[in-house]
């Protein structure tokens, strides 16, 4: 539903598989009729599809959201495996995720198992001015800011990660690749902090800054050109959960 808790002025229903693929969407709006048509209508589409259809309702009217590259509106649904999580009910018992502390360098990967199997991984590094994510569906990168450090930021983007899945079980290792050994809490090394004492701007990578000063009738006129270069952001849909 999108709109306020007053007004909701569209319902978009997504069908996807189980993997993520998106099968169709429907999307109405109240120009399409009164808001009861549009939800019998909904409820039409599960009885043509069959049963076993699983219904995701969220919980809150959402606001309309573009995408910064393409301007198109951005769809909420699921990221592949994202179901398990929420129908599997043994889900707190049997999740692990294994998140791996490079100590030499800023970087670290995760790994989600669900009885053994791997159903999620993802992973975070210093890139620039910025800290970017990856993982099987999706990357991005999130422009450093001044403050604060760019571990307690890094720190956030995990936490937010691990609030989206609630994994039963963290193991947190760092040390050799091939030989890690485990550690008790969530503690990135110095080296994340690399650039400690160089000027930020936002998230722009390099500002050059160009003043031209023009006598024109008798008056002083100044130019100022600013050619900025920020990072590259992908233009990939956001999710409602990584």
């Amino acid at each position: 539903m999108y709109g306020t808790y007053a007004k909701v002025h569209s319902i978009q229903a997504v069908f996807q598989w189980a993997d993520g693929r998106i099968e169709f969407e429907c999307t109405y709006h109240q120009l399409d009729g009164p808001a009861e048509d549009c939800v019998d209508d909904l409820i039409a589409q599960f009885d043509w599809l069959g049963k076993g259809v699983k219904l995701l309702i969220i919980d809150k009217p959402l606001p309309v959201e573009y995408c910064p590259c393409c301007s198109s509106s951005l769809k909420r649904f699921l990221a592949e495996n994202q179901y398990k999580r929420l129908f599997y009910k043994s889900w707190k018992t049997d999740s692990t995720c294994c998140i791996y502390i490079n100590p030499k360098r800023p970087s670290l990967a995760l790994t989600l198992f669900l009885n053994q199997e791997v159903i999620y991984q993802g992973a975070l590094h210093l890139c620039g001015y910025s800290l970017h994510y990856t993982c099987s569906s999706f990357e991005e990168r999130f422009p450093i800011s001044k403050r604060p450090s760019i571990r307690t930021q890094a720190t956030r983007i995990i936490q937010d990660i691990m609030n989206i899945w609630e994994p039963g079980h963290i193991l947190i290792e760092t040390g050799d690749r091939q030989n890690p050994y485990l550690i008790e809490n969530f503690e990135l090394p110095k080296c994340w902090e690399k650039l400690k004492g160089k000027k930020l701007i936002g998230n722009v990578n390099r500002i050059c800054l160009v003043v031209s000063i023009f006598n024109i009738l008798g008056k002083i006129s100044i130019g100022v050109a600013f050619t900025l270069g920020g990072t590259e952001k992908n233009c990939n849909p956001r999710y409602l959960a990584w």
